[in-house]
């Protein structure tokens, strides 16, 4: 059922204002469906029917709403009921929520929280965004190294259901250091007399709380793991890192990619009450890379305006230029996608720059002959000039040979600057290359001016 058939089937509840039945409907709904119903409805529905949903699902629909509707829903709920809810959900979810408000806002719902929640979810907001700090939850168990297998199983009952996941327990020592891990199956199996210190695995995957979540994402991957533990610069055990939350960094990493490529920010997907603001900020975001393509537009009008010349001794030169440009444009965007995706995944890494290029470069270089060829003769056919083909052939070689080295090198180039490689974007590249598209069309036209106007 859609959110189109659900709403239809509310609409005698909404009609009447019947807040219990709404909830009722809504319940047995996903929290993140339930927040998505709720987004179209109108604002002042939305706290009437969280006041009828059970607390532990009301907390999982706020970490989904727009963060701006967070602090008056709060004040519709009333404190008890604010408290209630936050006292159900998870820090690093809280921490998010509150990432979105303002100081005072913030304040407000730490009034709201008992004093050890707000203090854990304050040491997630002290660090930078897109940190693995910053995604990290503190709701895990961690056991003493000195702790039989028997305790270890009694204590997982009494804390495994405040924890926000069980997949591995992790082992400390006295000073909370970090020192190994083990499955719930090696703890079922173990003797009970035996601790942890003799059955856990040692050589554990971590990642440091100030890691990019970018990297955190790419090691969770690689080693196919549910969680991964976070570790401060002393090592000691600070929190974990969960598989859901490593799906929504990949969503959210991805999607950046990709709208840089295409020269717009990820922004203009978010929606906002004042329509000139969205459009506002879609031209602020997609100007600068128009103009990149504006100017290398007027430089390649000026290279055109050098073949004057050319052009006027033989009109055909004209008609081949679009294609030229565009099929260097192509192929410079296609490399220029694999090298970005393949830094990204880490399947390219900056050692490689070398054998990265050359691979590029040497597709770029089989593919321009294979269409050369095929360029040669429908020139030599259509304008009745061989040397009008091989013309155009050795200048469509060189312009895909070129735009797959260009494509390729400038995301590397990058990436060994430390800048993010997918600023590389299409604007840039394809402009770049229709540039040296059209200056290499001109050298060799003006060398084979001569043969073409002999009629050779």
């Amino acid at each position: 059922m859609d959110i189109q058939e659900r709403l239809i089937r509310l609409e005698p509840f909404i009609e009447t204002r019947d807040y219990p039945a709404i909830a009722a409907v809504l319940a047995p709904s996903a929290p993140v469906d339930i927040a998505e119903l709720l987004s179209h409805l109108d604002e002042s529905f939305i706290s009437s029917v969280l006041q009828y949903l059970p607390a532990s699902v009301t907390g999982e629909v706020l970490s989904h709403l727009d963060a701006e509707l967070i602090p008056q829903i709060m004040k519709d709920l009333g404190s008890d009921r604010s408290a209630q809810i936050l006292d159900t959900m998870y820090s690093d979810d809280v921490a998010d929520l509150l990432g979105e408000l303002t100081p005072k806002e913030q304040k407000e719902v730490f009034d709201l929280m008992e004093d050890e929640d707000a203090e854990d979810v304050k040491g997630l907001m002290v660090y930078p965004e897109d940190t693995a700090g910053s995604i990290m939850t503190t709701e895990f168990v961690a056991l003493n190294q000195h702790v039989t297998a028997e305790e270890a199983i009694n204590i997982l009952r009494a804390e495994a259901p405040s924890a926000e996941t069980v997949y591995y327990v992790y082992v400390v020592d006295d000073d909370e250091v970090l020192v190994g891990v083990l499955s719930l199956r090696d703890l079922i199996v173990t003797p009970p007399s035996w601790p942890l210190e003799h059955i856990m695995h040692t050589r554990v995957k971590y990642v440091d709380d100030y890691m990019d979540q970018e990297e955190v994402a790419r090691i969770v991957s690689r080693y196919d793991i549910m969680a991964v533990p976070v570790v401060d610069r002393n090592h000691r055990l600070v929190g974990i890192v969960t598989v859901d939350d490593v799906l929504d960094v990949i969503q959210e990493e991805t999607t950046e990619d990709v709208f840089r490529m295409a020269g717009v920010h990820e922004d203009e997907l978010e929606e906002d009450d004042s329509v000139p603001k969205m459009i506002w900020g879609a031209v602020k975001s997609r100007l600068p890379w128009l103009f990149v393509t504006l100017f290398g537009g007027i430089l390649s009008s000026t290279i055109m305006r050098g073949l004057e010349s050319e052009l006027e001794a033989v009109v055909a030169l004209a008609y081949f230029t679009p294609l030229l440009c565009g099929m260097g444009g192509n192929v410079g965007t296609q490399s220029s996608t694999v090298t970005v995706r393949g830094l990204s995944t880490g399947q390219i890494s900056k050692s490689g720059f070398f054998a990265t290029v050359l691979k590029e470069s040497s597709v770029g270089l089989i593919v321009g002959l294979f269409c050369a060829v095929i360029l040669a003769v429908v020139a030599w056919v259509w304008q009745g000039s061989a040397i009008l083909g091989i013309l155009l052939g050795i200048t469509l070689i060189c312009n895909m040979f070129i735009a797959a080295t260009v494509g390729t090198a400038v995301p590397l180039v990058l990436k060994r600057l430390n800048v993010d490689p997918a600023v590389a974007s299409a604007p840039f590249i394809s402009t770049s290359i229709d540039v040296l598209g059209l200056v290499i069309y001109s050298v060799l036209a003006s060398l084979f001016i001569p043969l073409l106007t002999t009629g050779m």
